[in-house]
């Protein structure tokens, strides 16, 4: 029993104390209990720092329903509000023309009826467009309300983007023209020319026709008598009073506005080149000629849509003439277009036409007339079917040429039409 209670006191005396082993440092045996995590340190209040270029993105003051269109030539309100009132920054509205014209700056100002609004000059607006965004400054530090003229050019560093940005501005597309762009495109048009000289010649042959004894002007033999079908026909062999010549010379000077133009044209009509002189003629008998003197205005109603009014003036070795006539248009003045219309003079009789123009191709104009005509016989109706071609050449000169057919009902067959001129418009 001794024994036992030795080796018991033995054994408690050869271990170490636990508390006296942690104070040396001397505990290896088994592993440690874990320390305690520290608190969470609090989180800081502060933004973290941007990284450099990275954009700033501002706080939206300015609240509008943005226009996407607008009418030329009229003043242009861009209206909204504002989050917080005015205070003390500057705010405006940047703009420019579409496409790359310079940036203008037009004030937000308090309206009458609530709100604030920016007004962009009629003079601006323009097509296509206009294009814009909104921005405010800092205070002035003289206190001056309205942006400085430096500050009016832009787009400026220190300024706050509120809808839209320079690089990403809200168009506003601009339909139709203005008065004074309407000029420049239709003066455009014709390569800046607003006068034109015109000198032409033209030829109508058509053909041999039956000879009648009731017109008193036109009245003669007849050439060949025939027997056909059991009736006597009498016809012109020479063709003689189935052509006439044409020589004309034109003035135009264009207003390019709602009278487009006004033209004057003096010609002269013979049905052969020795009629040209009825002013010499000791024959006894009237001969077929007439000079003549022509003003014309031509009227643009719409775009595409127009009318020409004319008068004549002529005389004759029968003595003086006159006549009126009009036509309507559908289509570009100075290119694809229809016309149709007519007119009537007193000693050449009347006329109806229709024409189809294009300019599909550059620098050489193109047409094709269908004509019902009773020039140069009143009692006698015809057709006249021509093709003409002009060539732009250089500077405003041109030349043309004219080709076609031409026949009476009374005709026993058709023939040619014929002509040319040549133009300078300066």
């Amino acid at each position: 029993m001794k024994r036992r209670i030795v080796s018991i006191v033995l054994l408690a005396l050869a271990a170490p104390a636990p508390a006296l082993a942690q104070d040396a440092g001397l505990q290896d045996a088994g592993p440690a209990e874990a320390a305690p995590a520290p608190p969470p340190a609090p989180e800081s209040k502060a933004k973290p720092e941007k990284a450099e270029g990275e954009a700033r993105v501002p706080p939206t003051l300015f609240f509008h329903t943005p226009p996407s269109t607008a009418l030329p030539g009229e003043v242009f309100e861009i209206r909204g509000d504002l989050q917080q009132g005015m205070n003390k920054e500057r705010f405006f509205v940047r703009y420019r023309i579409v496409p790359k014209g310079e940036w203008k700056a037009v004030p937000l100002r308090r309206a009458a009826e609530g709100g604030v609004v920016a007004i962009v000059p009629a003079k601006d607006m323009q097509p296509p467009g206009i294009e814009y965004y909104v921005a405010n400054l800092p205070p002035d530090p003289q206190g001056q309300p309205e942006l400085r003229p430096e500050e009016s050019k832009g787009p400026l560093a220190n300024e706050t983007r509120n809808f839209g940005s320079p690089e990403q501005p809200h168009r506003v597309l601009v339909h139709g023209f203005t008065s004074e762009t309407l000029y420049e495109k239709r003066l455009a048009d014709h390569q800046g020319h607003l006068s034109r000289l015109a000198g032409g010649y033209g030829y109508s042959n058509f053909g041999r026709h039956l000879v009648t004894h009731d017109d008193p002007i036109n009245a003669r033999e007849p050439d060949v008598t025939t027997e056909e079908n059991g009736k006597t026909v009498e016809w012109d062999k020479s063709s003689e009073h189935n052509i006439y010549h044409e020589i004309t010379l034109t003035y135009t000077y264009r207003f390019l506005t709602y009278l487009y133009d006004l033209s004057v044209q003096m010609g002269a009509l013979a049905e052969s080149p020795s009629d040209f002189d009825m002013f010499t003629n000791t024959s006894g008998k009237s001969k077929p000629g007439m000079y003549y003197i022509s003003p014309s205005a031509q009227l643009e109603f719409f775009k595409y849509f127009g009318a020409t009014v004319l008068f004549r003036l002529g005389i004759s070795d029968d003595g003086f003439e006159g006549g009126a006539g009009g036509s309507l248009r559908v289509g570009r003045v100075a290119g694809t277009r229809v016309d149709v219309g007519g007119e009537w003079m007193s000693r050449a009789g009347g006329r109806f036409f229709l024409r189809f123009g294009w300019d599909t191709v550059p620098h050489l104009p193109m047409a094709i007339t269908i004509e019902r005509t009773q020039w140069y016989h009143r009692d006698m109706w015809g057709n006249r079917l021509f093709y003409e071609i002009g060539w732009d050449i250089y500077g405003g000169f041109g030349i043309n040429a004219r080709i076609g057919y031409a026949a009476r009902d009374e005709s026993t067959n058709g023939s040619v039409v014929a002509g040319g001129g040549a133009s300078m418009e300066f």
